[in-house]
């Protein structure tokens, strides 16, 4: 699998990306900008880099939360620090997003 998308990811095709993060983060700025509290990792750490991977994978923006559930469960499964009981219980309160 790596070798299918590993392509995408070199230095030469990044740079094309450029547009497309900076997009990404220019709209995920906006949504936080209205006063309100906001979780940084969910609304931001998470978002622009899952949202612009899978744009660059050809998969739709509105995957990003399945995206990032996802590997978020991969993680636990295959055992990680995001095994730890805290994190099991703080991450099963999250709301799942689209």
């Amino acid at each position: 699998l790596r070798r299918l998308v590993s392509p995408r990811f070199q230095a030469k095709a990044m740079s094309h990306v450029l547009p497309l993060i900076e997009r990404i983060t220019d709209e995920c700025l906006s949504v936080l900008m209205n006063d309100e509290p906001f979780d940084a990792v969910t609304a931001f750490a998470q978002r622009v880099p899952a949202v612009t991977i899978c744009t660059m994978l050809g998969l739709p923006e509105e995957r990003a939360g399945w995206a990032v559930s996802e590997v978020n469960a991969m993680m636990t499964r295959h055992g990680s620090v995001v095994r730890s009981p805290q994190v099991l219980a703080a991450r099963n309160a999250l709301p799942v997003t689209a």
